[in-house]
């Protein structure tokens, strides 16, 4: 089973994005897909170090980061 973006069950998060000019969108995805592999390295990190809070705190971000990239490029797709 695939995990759901949170983010498409909002719609005020939708409509904020949707405010957005394109060029916004662009880059404020490529910078959350940027985000998305620091913060797994930085969680691959944490773990190896046994600092479970820290690994946890990162995979949150990276998911996230996954989640506002995709919405993104999907409006502006869309």
């Amino acid at each position: 089973m695939a995990a759901k973006n949170p983010l498409l069950d909002d719609q005020a998060i939708q409509d904020r994005f949707e405010l957005l000019p394109k060029e916004s969108k662009l880059a404020l995805a490529d910078f959350c897909a940027w985000l998305y592999h620091y913060a797994a390295k930085r969680a691959e990190t944490a773990w190896s170090q046994k600092k479970a809070p820290m690994a946890v705190y990162w995979a949150a971000v990276k998911a996230w980061a996954f989640h506002l990239a995709r919405i993104l490029r999907k409006k502006e797709a869309g």
